[in-house]
């Protein structure tokens, strides 16, 4: 089976952080503008979302109180292929670079947890292909996911010690889907769209710590430990 990475994130959880300015936040961890940005509607919660293109990579921040999340995620390149990571090295080395720039930026913060979330897809042909790829990642037989299936999920949360007896969710999701893409092609006055549906199965891995105060030294430690931990999924 060919797993491929659609995308990995790294959140950090700060109670006492109450910014919403989301422009301050990614000026701090690349130094320059975004290419977009959003900030919350009136009467929502504050928060804000800037999104970039930066050396081929798309590169995003997400930041509500107590919470800011960076994230890099592919492209869907030519003939609208799903959105997948070429490099998946490259595309963690900047996620960990942005992720110890925004800690540095937290210091005065309390940090009490971070997260490591790895989403990964197998592109397949038909829906019973990604009822088939679902059994053999999850070993559930035939008789509980018949081969029309549709949205199939399965989730299991594993905790795990790390160092410094430091406790882990491992939260492993798998399950089948079928994503999008749509065009218009524009003639004068007339829209004429173009849906292409392609089906696949997905990993969503999420590993977080539970709650508990850290330093920003213990807080880069321990994300470095979790993209450890991640590794035979991120590059199965």
């Amino acid at each position: 089976m060919k797993w491929e990475l659609e995308s990995i994130s790294s959140v950090v959880f700060c109670p006492t952080f109450n910014s919403a300015d989301v422009f301050r936040v990614w000026s701090a961890l690349f130094g320059d503008s975004p290419d977009q940005m959003m900030k919350a509607p009136p009467g929502a919660p504050p928060g804000g979302h800037a999104f970039a293109v930066i050396e081929g990579i798309h590169t995003s921040v997400t930041v509500s109180p107590g919470r800011i999340e960076c994230a890099v995620r592919g492209d869907g390149g030519e003939n609208f292929s799903p959105p997948l990571i070429a490099d998946r090295n490259q595309a963690l080395a900047r996620l960990m670079e942005a992720a110890h720039k925004l800690i540095d930026y937290l210091s005065d913060s309390q940090i009490n947890r971070v997260a490591l979330v790895s989403v990964l897809q197998n592109p397949v042909d038909s829906q019973p292909d990604a009822v088939s790829v679902f059994r053999e990642e999850t070993k559930i037989g035939a008789n509980i996911a018949p081969d029309d299936a549709l949205d199939l999920s399965f989730t299991v949360n594993r905790r795990v010690k790390l160092s410094n007896d430091v406790t882990v969710n491992r939260i492993f999701r798998c399950g089948t889907a079928i994503g999008q893409f749509v065009s218009v092609q524009v003639d004068g006055t007339t829209a004429t769209p173009s849906v292409i549906d392609f089906p696949s199965c997905f990993i969503h891995l999420d590993l977080n710590n539970v709650a508990q105060p850290m330093s920003g030294d213990q807080a880069k430690q321990l994300l470095s430990e979790l993209v450890s931990e991640a590794g035979a999924t991120i590059f199965r």
